[in-house]
């Protein structure tokens, strides 16, 4: 849900902990909790701005696998933000801006930007202390047999973190027995979006919903590695999130993408294969993510992980549009896939990770955004780049495209779908990135989508 991605995202923002990692979705809250698991995952490409890692959490809790199960004592809560209230504004440019546009069918020529009503009580921080945590379970004997423990040393990418902190919400006040909460604390947290009427300024109530007391918004970790003899190791965890800032040569390198997309421009089949997936998101820009699935699905079988489904043709049937059913099963099969039966990899082992860093890229674009994307090609490729490089590096120039572009132009288009107003004076335009209420370095991901496909 979009309004909860809005929710963690200013929380974080917020409480400005450079180890919080922000809950993945709403359905997985209730498994981020003191002492549950979770799987770090190392991504099978690389860019020197994104983490190299995803963190996904388990249903399993550390007594889970413990041949002894043993309890720990956690420290009070303690508040982080009193009686919490913010209005955060998300343009649709953005990631989170687009996809509560596209959820809740907003109509962008009226609201470009829209505003988020956060009301979740107290921001509250539960914790173990990591000696308390190190003391307790450390040299502790674990069911080598239990399955999440066979994934994991099975896996080269795959380690274990356990959840030693975390962020809620909360009601303000006490609850004792027999409150009425709606009455005397002010009811249950809630996120709302407000937009503006047409023709008028005053922002109006568009959706609600409330937020269960005490559902984790974010969560610290630590690793744990388990000893040849089955004892636990606890460990302080480090590159907990997103790669930090490091340095203006460092914003956006043309270099690192090329050297990520290279396994699809070097590949013999790279160039219909961006032909084809352009002609597929132009249909269905949700099929990049389906699509991005089943890449993924191959890597992890090649480099012989752990895998949840052996995906089938049949599974792709009930994967894919029918509109479009046809056009995802030839990418694959141009790609190297076999897809008669059970589906197989044949081909270079170097494609799958390009195509897994396009797909992902993608995947952070609005459907707007990627429609208009595929109305671009080689041509366009340098003049977009252009713009959206001045952006990023904060660049307040007049920029000359290699032609003259009318406003109803794809490169144009596209630019301003993705925050940039062009203001032209005479031969040149002058750069303006709108959505002031995010960093401009959201525009790296579609730079990369860009490189690919405008490669051809």
């Amino acid at each position: 849900m979009s309004l909860f991605d809005a929710t963690v995202s200013q929380i974080v923002k917020d409480v400005s902990d450079q180890t919080l990692i922000p809950v993945p979705c709403r359905n997985l809250a209730d498994y981020c909790k003191i002492t549950w698991l979770v799987q770090r995952k190392t991504r099978s490409w690389h860019l020197p701005w994104k983490s190299a890692y995803k963190y996904i959490p388990t249903e399993f809790k550390l007594n889970d696998i413990l041949t002894e199960p043993i309890d720990v004592a956690q420290q009070k809560p303690s508040v982080l933000l009193e009686n919490y209230a913010s209005t955060p504004s998300f343009h649709k440019a953005g990631k989170i801006g687009g996809k509560i546009a596209e959820e809740f069918d907003v109509d962008v020529s009226v609201n470009e930007t829209m505003q988020v009503s956060l009301k979740l009580g107290n921001v509250m921080k539960q914790e173990v202390l990591w000696q308390t945590l190190f003391d307790t379970f450390n040299g502790k004997l674990v069911k080598t047999d239990h399955p999440l423990l066979k994934e994991i040393k099975s896996s080269q990418r795959k380690s274990l973190f356990l959840i030693g902190m975390v962020v809620t919400c909360s009601f303000t006040g006490t609850i004792d027995k027999g409150t009425d909460i709606e009455a005397e604390v002010g009811g249950k947290p809630y996120v709302a979006l407000n937009l503006s009427s047409s023709g008028s300024s005053e922002t109006k109530r568009h959706r609600q919903y409330a937020i269960p007391p005490h559902t984790t918004l974010a969560y610290s970790c630590y690793r744990l590695k388990v000893e040849n003899n089955g004892a636990l190791n606890l460990q302080l965890g480090t590159d907990l999130t997103d790669a930090p800032f490091i340095g203006e040569e460092k914003i956006f390198e043309a270099k690192s993408v090329e050297e990520v997309l290279s396994g699809l421009f070097t590949n013999e089949v790279g160039n219909d294969l961006i032909i084809m997936l352009r002609k597929i998101l132009k249909s269905q820009p949700t099929c990049g993510f389906k699509l991005n699935v089943v890449v993924e699905n191959a890597i992890d079988i090649l480099k012989e992980e752990h895998v949840q489904c052996v995906i089938t043709r049949q599974h792709l049937e009930k994967m894919f549009p029918n509109d479009c059913m046809a056009d995802c099963f030839k990418f694959l099969e141009i790609a190297g896939f076999q897809t008669e039966n059970k589906l197989v990899y044949q081909g270079k082992r170097d494609l799958l990770p390009s195509l897994n860093a396009l797909l992902d890229c993608l995947s952070e674009m609005n459907n707007t955004q990627i429609k208009i994307l595929t109305e671009c090609d080689v041509s366009h490729k340098n003049d977009i780049l252009l713009a959206m490089q001045k952006a990023v590096e904060r660049t307040d120039a007049k920029i000359e495209f290699s032609n003259v572009f009318a406003n109803d132009h794809p490169v144009v288009r596209f630019l301003k779908s993705v925050g940039l107003d062009l203001v032209r004076s005479e031969s040149s335009f002058q750069l303006k990135y709108l959505p002031t209420c995010q960093s401009v370095l959201q525009l790296r991901s579609s730079m990369v989508a860009v490189y690919g496909m405008c490669s051809v």
